[in-house]
């Protein structure tokens, strides 16, 4: 494919869906832009930098129709020679809109069992894009395996980035994914079991973090806590430990840092996540799953064998970058 042709990504929705869209789009953002419904509103591109069509919806027969009109007078006046479907509802006008157009479409699907948007276009898809090799074979000819697109950064500068020390140990708490009501409760009922700990946690933007700063200072935890951070591989670059729900994309950079990590699947997830847990330990990853009800009894212990152990080094994973699959002929 020729540098100066316009790609267009597909997608919308959570953080696990739109990090990977946004690190595709950093390799050639000039000729890349994203497409999706209710991106314009998306806190996780407030102050991004990246072309941005934004649909309105598509619950109701008349969103769906308008976004789908949206999508097909963006494509006339761009004319992206691919078009890549990221999963979920919210790439699903754009995609369809594509497909009815002509245009190739490739699906990146991250999890260890496709989506159901993803499922119903890899019927059409030129190329199918996945971190899990199992899930590229399913797909001969078409499949490619792949890993993000992640730096390495040195350690002094991200603990003096996070204002932490390497005196002390890192928990990394991820509670800004779909589905992560569940972490957040269990930080503020159990604070406790952080305190011979240092804390980077980013509460999604459903919470207040001026919420978790009083609470961690009450338990004097030396803390980092925002939002959201499009700085999380220099979290992960530090952290000795995480508290993550099992998005594929999240646990494939917890896999590249060798940041041994609690794994609460969400239960309303038909199981995938749980696939994505498991396939994570049998990867090569550090840590162990745990389910909701099991929290209070294996969370404590968790972390009381933590300061037992060291973390391993980085993890080289098999797979293309964005910077090569953006440039596939």
């Amino acid at each position: 494919m020729s540098w100066n042709q316009q790609i267009a990504l597909s997608v919308g929705g959570t953080f696990g869906h739109l990090n990977p869209a946004i690190q595709a789009a950093k390799v050639a953002k000039d000729r890349i832009f994203l497409i999706g419904i209710g991106l314009k509103d998306s806190p996780f591109l407030q102050l991004s930098d990246l072309q941005i069509v934004s649909l309105n919806g598509a619950k109701k027969i008349f969103h769906l129709l308008k976004s789908c009109w949206d999508a097909f007078v963006a494509f006339q006046q761009k004319n992206p020679k691919i078009v890549i479907c990221f999963g979920s509802f919210h790439s699903f006008p754009a995609t369809i809109v594509a497909l009815l157009l002509g245009k190739p479409i490739w699906v990146f699907e991250p999890n260890a069992k496709m989506g159901k948007t993803n499922r119903f276009f890899s019927f059409f898809a030129h190329k199918i894009l996945c971190y899990e090799e199992s899930l590229a074979l399913q797909y001969p000819n078409r499949g490619i395996i792949m890993s993000p697109d992640l730096k390495s950064y040195d350690s002094a500068e991200c603990y003096r980035f996070f204002g932490l020390t390497p005196e002390k140990k890192v928990v990394l708490i991820l509670g800004g994914s779909s589905g992560s009501k569940f972490i957040n409760d269990f930080v503020l009922e159990h604070a406790a079991v952080f305190v011979d700990f240092q804390i980077i946690h980013f509460v999604g933007p459903k919470n207040d973090p001026a919420v978790f700063k009083d609470l961690y200072q009450k338990h004097k935890i030396l803390a980092f806590v925002e939002t959201f951070s499009s700085s999380l591989d220099r979290a992960m670059t530090i952290a000795d430990a995480a508290i993550s729900r099992a998005g594929a994309s999240s646990l494939k950079e917890l896999l590249h840092y060798q940041v041994a990590t609690l794994i609460i699947p969400f239960e309303g997830a038909n199981l995938h996540q749980l696939d994505n847990g498991v396939n994570f330990l049998n990867n090569g990853g550090i840590g162990t799953i745990v389910l909701e009800e099991k929290k209070n009894e294996i969370i404590p212990e968790f972390f009381r064998i933590l300061n037992l152990q060291r973390k391993g080094e980085n993890r080289m994973q098999k797979g293309l970058k964005w910077s090569d699959i953006i440039s596939l002929e």
